[in-house]
């Protein structure tokens, strides 16, 4: 594959859906393009605005929120992304532990358990931390740390 057809198949995804510059390139790659071919494309659609890691990170991090999902499960799909630890980082900056544990809330609110146990396993299966869910237990199941 040319390096024009490259740039062809790449703003083809582009039209489609964002992409990480990691996605483009192995898009590419996928389709046909040489590693290099790939990545100089990539790089091409980066330069000209049409590829910004930034901007997927701070999307995919308001998707998770809206998904009311944990701090580690958004973190994990982003590094998933192709992201450096340093976007999932920037992109997740605003995450506060407090803003954290009141989604837990929220989540389990939404959808109740039966037990802490029930509770706790469903909200770190979300991507919760620790802290936010026994903050969530103990709003959903007072007293629930005693009853071990």
């Amino acid at each position: 594959m040319s390096p024009e057809d490259a740039r062809r198949a790449g703003l083809d995804l582009l039209a489609r859906r964002d992409l990480t510059l990691a996605e483009a390139q192995a898009a590419l790659v996928r389709k046909g393009a040489s590693a290099e071919t790939a990545r100089e494309a990539a790089q091409t659609l980066e330069r000209w605005g049409l590829i910004r890691d930034e901007r997927v990170a701070e999307r995919e991090a308001e998707k998770a929120k809206a998904r009311r999902q944990g701090r580690l499960r958004a973190a994990l799909n982003l590094t998933k992304r192709g992201l450096s630890e340093d976007a999932v980082r920037e992109a997740l900056a605003e995450w506060t532990e407090e803003a954290d544990a009141a989604r837990a809330r929220e989540a389990l609110a939404l959808r109740p358990a039966k037990s802490p146990a029930q509770a706790a396993r469903r909200l770190a299966s979300q991507g919760f931390e620790e802290e936010a869910i026994r903050s969530a237990l103990d709003e959903a199941f007072p007293g629930w740390d005693s009853e071990q």
